[in-house]
Protein backbone atom coordinates (compact mmCIF):
# COMPACT_ATOMS: atom_id res chain seq x y z
CA UNK A 1 0.00 0.00 0.00
CA UNK A 2 1.42 3.37 -0.94
CA UNK A 3 1.65 6.28 1.46
CA UNK A 4 -0.68 8.36 -0.75
CA UNK A 5 -3.28 5.57 -0.72
CA UNK A 6 -3.00 5.20 3.09
CA UNK A 7 -3.50 8.97 3.52
CA UNK A 8 -6.52 8.83 1.19
CA UNK A 9 -8.06 6.04 3.28
CA UNK A 10 -7.59 8.07 6.46
CA UNK A 11 -9.15 11.08 4.72
CA UNK A 12 -12.14 9.10 3.45
CA UNK A 13 -12.65 7.64 6.94
CA UNK A 14 -13.78 11.11 7.98
CA UNK A 15 -17.00 10.49 6.06
CA UNK A 16 -17.98 8.17 8.93
CA UNK A 17 -18.35 11.17 11.27
CA UNK A 18 -21.74 12.56 10.14
CA UNK A 19 -23.73 9.30 10.12
CA UNK A 20 -22.14 7.94 13.29
CA UNK A 21 -22.70 11.24 15.08
CA UNK A 22 -26.35 11.25 14.00
CA UNK A 23 -26.81 7.69 15.28
CA UNK A 24 -25.10 8.43 18.59
CA UNK A 25 -27.03 11.68 19.03
CA UNK A 26 -30.27 9.78 18.52
CA UNK A 27 -29.23 7.07 20.97
CA UNK A 28 -28.22 9.63 23.61
CA UNK A 29 -31.24 11.89 23.05
CA UNK A 30 -29.20 14.99 22.25
CA UNK A 31 -32.01 16.66 20.30
CA UNK A 32 -34.21 16.58 23.39
CA UNK A 33 -31.34 17.80 25.56
CA UNK A 34 -30.64 20.71 23.18
CA UNK A 35 -34.35 21.58 23.05
CA UNK A 36 -34.44 21.86 26.85
CA UNK A 37 -31.92 24.73 26.73
CA UNK A 38 -33.08 28.36 26.46
CA UNK A 39 -33.47 29.42 22.78
CA UNK A 40 -30.15 31.22 22.25
CA UNK A 41 -27.97 28.63 24.04
CA UNK A 42 -29.86 25.89 22.16
CA UNK A 43 -29.02 27.50 18.82
CA UNK A 44 -25.40 28.01 19.85
CA UNK A 45 -25.17 24.33 20.89
CA UNK A 46 -26.62 23.23 17.53
CA UNK A 47 -24.20 25.52 15.63
CA UNK A 48 -21.23 24.18 17.60
CA UNK A 49 -22.39 20.62 17.03
CA UNK A 50 -22.70 21.10 13.28
CA UNK A 51 -19.32 22.86 13.08
CA UNK A 52 -17.59 20.16 15.13
CA UNK A 53 -18.72 17.57 12.60
CA UNK A 54 -18.62 19.54 9.36
CA UNK A 55 -15.15 21.08 9.73
CA UNK A 56 -13.15 17.91 10.45
CA UNK A 57 -15.19 15.97 7.86
CA UNK A 58 -14.40 18.57 5.19
CA UNK A 59 -10.72 18.63 6.18
CA UNK A 60 -10.65 14.84 5.96
CA UNK A 61 -12.11 15.04 2.44
CA UNK A 62 -9.40 17.56 1.53
CA UNK A 63 -6.79 15.17 2.91
CA UNK A 64 -8.18 12.41 0.68
CA UNK A 65 -8.33 14.68 -2.37
CA UNK A 66 -4.84 16.14 -1.95
CA UNK A 67 -2.95 13.22 -0.38
CA UNK A 68 -0.23 13.51 -3.00
CA UNK A 69 0.38 17.14 -1.95
CA UNK A 70 0.64 15.99 1.67
CA UNK A 71 3.37 13.53 0.72
CA UNK A 72 5.34 16.09 -1.28
CA UNK A 73 4.98 18.88 1.29
CA UNK A 74 3.08 22.10 1.18
CA UNK A 75 0.20 23.75 2.94
CA UNK A 76 -1.95 20.63 2.93
CA UNK A 77 0.60 18.80 5.07
CA UNK A 78 0.35 21.59 7.68
CA UNK A 79 -3.47 21.37 7.58
CA UNK A 80 -3.19 17.60 7.99
CA UNK A 81 -1.06 18.08 11.11
CA UNK A 82 -3.83 20.22 12.57
CA UNK A 83 -6.36 17.52 11.71
CA UNK A 84 -4.23 14.84 13.39
CA UNK A 85 -3.82 17.03 16.49
CA UNK A 86 -7.59 17.54 16.69
CA UNK A 87 -8.24 13.77 16.58
CA UNK A 88 -5.50 13.04 19.10
CA UNK A 89 -7.21 15.50 21.45
CA UNK A 90 -10.56 13.86 20.69
CA UNK A 91 -9.04 10.43 21.41
CA UNK A 92 -7.91 11.58 24.85
CA UNK A 93 -11.40 12.95 25.53
CA UNK A 94 -12.87 9.62 24.38
CA UNK A 95 -10.99 7.87 27.15
CA UNK A 96 -12.84 10.05 29.68
CA UNK A 97 -16.25 9.98 27.95
CA UNK A 98 -16.01 6.33 26.97
CA UNK A 99 -16.97 5.12 30.41
CA UNK A 100 -20.36 6.79 29.96
CA UNK A 101 -21.08 5.33 26.51
CA UNK A 102 -22.16 1.82 25.56
CA UNK A 103 -19.07 -0.37 25.26
CA UNK A 104 -19.45 -1.01 21.50
CA UNK A 105 -19.68 2.73 20.81
CA UNK A 106 -16.63 3.41 22.93
CA UNK A 107 -14.51 0.81 21.13
CA UNK A 108 -15.70 1.87 17.67
CA UNK A 109 -15.04 5.56 18.31
CA UNK A 110 -11.67 4.81 19.89
CA UNK A 111 -10.63 2.81 16.82
CA UNK A 112 -11.73 5.58 14.46
CA UNK A 113 -9.94 8.28 16.46
CA UNK A 114 -6.73 6.19 16.60
CA UNK A 115 -6.76 6.01 12.78
CA UNK A 116 -7.56 9.69 12.34
CA UNK A 117 -5.18 10.93 15.06
CA UNK A 118 -2.03 8.95 15.95
CA UNK A 119 -1.97 6.90 12.74
CA UNK A 120 -2.39 10.03 10.63
CA UNK A 121 0.41 11.70 12.62
CA UNK A 122 2.68 8.70 12.00
CA UNK A 123 1.91 8.81 8.26
CA UNK A 124 2.64 12.54 8.23
CA UNK A 125 5.92 12.02 10.07
CA UNK A 126 6.83 9.33 7.56
CA UNK A 127 5.93 11.58 4.63
CA UNK A 128 8.13 14.32 6.12
CA UNK A 129 11.07 11.93 6.33
CA UNK A 130 11.09 11.93 10.12
CA UNK A 131 10.76 8.16 10.24
CA UNK A 132 12.93 5.70 8.43
CA UNK A 133 10.39 2.97 7.77
CA UNK A 134 12.70 0.50 6.08
CA UNK A 135 13.27 -2.92 7.61
CA UNK A 136 16.36 -3.11 9.77
CA UNK A 137 18.89 -5.88 9.37
CA UNK A 138 17.59 -7.63 12.48
CA UNK A 139 14.12 -8.30 11.01
CA UNK A 140 12.32 -5.37 12.63
CA UNK A 141 11.49 -1.74 11.89
CA UNK A 142 13.42 1.19 13.28
CA UNK A 143 13.07 4.91 13.66
CA UNK A 144 15.21 7.29 11.65
CA UNK A 145 18.25 9.11 12.89
CA UNK A 146 16.43 12.28 14.00
CA UNK A 147 17.32 13.43 17.48
CA UNK A 148 14.67 14.66 19.91
CA UNK A 149 16.02 18.23 19.61
CA UNK A 150 15.77 18.07 15.80
CA UNK A 151 12.13 16.95 16.03
CA UNK A 152 11.19 19.91 18.17
CA UNK A 153 12.68 22.75 16.15
CA UNK A 154 10.37 25.16 14.35
CA UNK A 155 12.59 24.83 11.29
CA UNK A 156 11.86 21.09 11.13
CA UNK A 157 8.11 21.58 11.43
CA UNK A 158 8.00 24.33 8.83
CA UNK A 159 10.34 22.60 6.39
CA UNK A 160 8.37 19.36 6.74
CA UNK A 161 5.26 21.30 5.81
CA UNK A 162 6.98 22.67 2.73
CA UNK A 163 7.19 26.21 4.13
CA UNK A 164 10.30 28.27 4.76
CA UNK A 165 11.17 30.45 7.71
Amino acid sequence: MSLVFALRLVGVSHLLQPPLTALLARRLGLRKAFASLPPVPAQIAVNMGVASIALPTCLGCLLAAFADEVVHGGAMRAVSWLLAAFWIWRLTRQQVLGRQLPRAWHYALTAIFVVQGPLLAALLAWSAGWLDCRPSGQGGWHAGQCSRAHWLTAETVFSASGCSL
